[in-house]
């Protein structure tokens, strides 16, 4: 084990440095180790090899277009069983609103035609005398008024003159 402290320092930096080192380089070896041998292949194989390649990616390509164009058309008609699904919710909810007014609706009519109504007539024919008899003491008054009416006297035959108003 390896002390920070005290003169055995420089040895375990010493240590940590040639281990490092030896990992560098056997890392450079595994990773590195196929490109020498790649570059002497001749240039018919390195293009042979590079058209196969071009060949696996295409076909990749087009199963993984294809598997996103199925995926797409199972999205496509799962939103549309969902977007039917909720139109008909929406649909049936108005309709029940609907329902339910009309429902109300006819309450209402059953209650002015059993109950209503009747009512609505007494009051109706109750104002109608009220304001009959209004009208008929107003009549009678003006016609007091119009009967009890002082009349001119009778003029003589002779006819004056209307005088100017600086003669009076």
């Amino acid at each position: 084990m390896c002390h920070t402290m005290g003169t055995n320092r420089e040895p375990c930096v010493r240590d940590v440095v040639h281990m490092l080192t030896h990992y560098e380089e056997s890392l450079e070896q595994v990773l590195y180790e196929g490109v020498p041998a790649l570059e002497e292949l001749s240039a018919e194989r390195a293009a042979e090899l590079t058209s196969t390649g071009e060949r696996a990616a295409s076909k990749l390509c087009a199963e993984d277009g294809m598997r996103v164009e199925v995926a797409q058309e199972k999205y496509l008609s799962a939103l549309s069983v969902q977007h039917d699904l909720w139109f008909k919710r929406e649909s049936d909810l108005a309709d029940a609103h609907v329902a339910a007014r009309k429902f109300e609706l006819e309450i209402v009519d059953r209650h002015l035609a059993e109950h209503g109504r009747a009512l609505l007539e007494e009051q109706l024919s109750g104002r109608c005398e009220q304001h009959l008899a209004l009208l008929t003491l107003v009549l009678n008054q003006t016609l007091r008024i119009v009967s009890f009416r002082p009349r001119r006297p009778a003029q003589s035959g002779r006819r004056r003159c209307a005088r100017p108003s600086s003669w009076r």
